[in-house]
């Protein structure tokens, strides 16, 4: 006992929570009397073992351990003991104020049959919690918080994908279908449409529409047409679930919404979203755009400018004055949502419906919107109010937004681990 506890003075003097690890791993070699040894040492000892029990993060594990240290160090004289005591107490009352975190299990999608799983990310709980939400049919959301400063009791999700046609289908069921949204969503049953027509209803249920003699309005045209693109375009994958849900009204959107447990950002949510969207999501008009309205121009007038229908802020050109995207060629249209860890598609792709103190707007650009476009400031959409929330266009689809009033408990057992990525030990001079 006297070798070992001559070892772990040692070590105190060193600092060093390794040192520390291995004088107590061969503690058990001795019979030792840990009553024996100097408060300092007692006082690590202590710590030490608290350490291990948070190690992994477990809350319950944890406090287990802020038991057993409060018991161990009963006894224990030292001037670091009060403040150590102090910080693990504050920490205790912070993991009792709160949500559950399991009850976001129960947020929006959960709330209305689809199976939800956690995530902490590699952070702390209230940053880093990841949501998803799937179905049995194989539909997947995934929802991450954004920072909402403006009012720090509610938590704000964003889902991290703009909402797809496989799941606008869903909720389009649980809505109530055609006859309670077509009202609200002239595309439900309009024979003028413009731009790709990707989705059509069939049966009573929204479907993609893989390519085939429908899958862009002038295919539907009474003469046929010839080649329909400019050689050297990549119009990109044929439409299925997967593609974003466009054509579709504000007030649909927000019927959808609804009937997932959720409802469409504000500006400011969207804006806080965008600030930390991962790379590579983009998809913004380029140059085969200039291609495509050359060709219409010069070779079949039949056919319509690649804008056909998309909303047009600010009196841009449209049609044969339209402007030329600057970046490389890419995908003309639009292409299929999928999660890649983090928000994407926050710009291109399909531009997306926000809230404007009530007001829908149109925010994010499309793979068809003018360039130069202020992509963080919404477009307004005017005319009379019915007219605005029900008028719909070719590339503005939109994501979801899921509000949980209250803050998120925080992890007991985190709180412990971030405590001890500082020293927490006292070395034996002290």
């Amino acid at each position: 006992a006297q070798r070992w506890g001559d070892s772990v003075l040692a070590m105190m003097a060193a600092v060093d929570w390794d040192g520390m690890e291995q004088a107590f791993d061969i503690a058990t070699s001795f019979d030792v009397d840990m009553g024996s040894l100097p408060d300092a040492v007692l006082l690590n000892a202590a710590l030490y073992a608290l350490k291990q029990a948070a190690g992994n993060g477990d809350d319950e594990a944890a406090k287990a351990g802020i038991q057993a240290y409060t018991a161990a160090v009963l006894g224990v004289e030292h001037t670091a003991k009060d403040g150590f005591a102090r910080e693990l107490l504050e920490f205790e009352s912070q993991a009792t104020d709160g949500t559950n975190v399991e009850a976001l299990k129960d947020a929006g999608p959960g709330g209305h049959g689809w199976k939800a799983e956690l995530s902490s990310g590699d952070v702390d709980d209230r940053r880093g919690v990841v949501l998803f939400f799937r179905t049995t049919e194989g539909l997947e959301l995934e929802f991450r918080l954004i920072e909402e400063s403006t009012n720090p009791d509610r938590l704000v999700y964003l889902s991290t994908e703009e909402v797809s046609i496989g799941v606008a289908a869903w909720a389009f069921q649980r809505a109530g279908g055609m006859s309670a949204l077509g009202r609200d969503w002239s595309m439900l049953t309009s024979t003028q449409w413009q731009g790709p027509r990707i989705w059509k209803v069939q049966g009573g249920s929204l479907v993609a529409i893989p390519r085939s003699e429908e899958w862009f309005s002038w295919e539907t045209l009474a003469q046929p047409v010839g080649q329909k693109f400019a050689q050297g375009i990549e119009i990109g994958e044929p439409a299925t679930a997967q593609f974003p849900i466009q054509h579709i009204s504000f007030a649909a959107a927000d019927a959808l919404a609804a009937s997932l447990g959720c409802r469409l950002p504000t500006q400011e949510e969207w804006v806080r979203a965008a600030e930390s969207a991962v790379g590579g999501g983009d998809n913004l008009r380029d140059t085969s755009f200039g291609l495509q309205r050359d060709y219409v121009v010069e070779i079949d007038k039949r056919l319509p400018f690649p804008d056909a229908g998309i909303y047009q802020p600010d009196n841009a050109a449209v049609g044969r004055e339209a402007v030329d995207g600057a970046g490389p060629a890419g995908t003309l249209y639009f292409e299929a949502v999928g999660s890649g860890g983090g928000f994407e598609h926050m710009y291109g792709n399909v531009a997306e419906w926000v809230s404007v103190g009530g007001v829908p707007g149109v925010i994010g650009g499309s793979a068809l919107s003018n360039p130069g476009e202020n992509l963080t400031n919404p477009g307004l959409v005017g005319g009379r109010k019915q007219l605005r929330e029900r008028q719909s266009f070719s590339d503005v689809g939109f994501r979801l937004a899921l509000e949980i009033a209250g803050t998120l408990k925080p992890s007991l057992g985190k709180l412990i681990q971030e405590w001890f990525e500082s020293p927490r030990y006292v070395t034996v001079a002290e």
